[in-house]
């Protein structure tokens, strides 16, 4: 994860530029996925979740979206099923991706 942070936060003129208004991001039109694994149950809203959204944001995706895959440590009795169920989500914003891809 942090080579791929790095790397984006640090090309200036690539990624984003500074304007007379300060930061601009120039990633413009680009999907992003974002799969995050956590033992607890955040709802994406632990730090590393937030934190990851915010430099892309800054970078200037718009189309963001997230999975998150749960609670396996908070309850390992449920694992296999909170994993089937990231899966179907993962499945469903494929085939939701594929429909828009066709629409547009």
């Amino acid at each position: 994860m942090s080579n791929s942070l790095d790397y984006t936060i640090n090309v200036a003129g690539l990624t984003f530029k500074y304007g007379p208004e300060g930061s601009i991001g120039m990633v413009k039109g680009k999907k992003l996925l974002h799969i995050q694994s956590n033992g607890g149950v955040y709802a994406g809203q632990d730090p590393a979740a937030q934190y990851i959204k915010s430099i892309f944001e800054f970078l200037g995706f718009e189309d963001i979206h997230q999975i998150f895959i749960e609670g396996q440590s908070a309850d390992p009795s449920q694992a296999q099923a909170i994993f089937e169920e990231a899966m179907g989500k993962l499945i469903q914003f494929w085939k939701y991706s594929q429909l828009k891809q066709e629409q547009d």
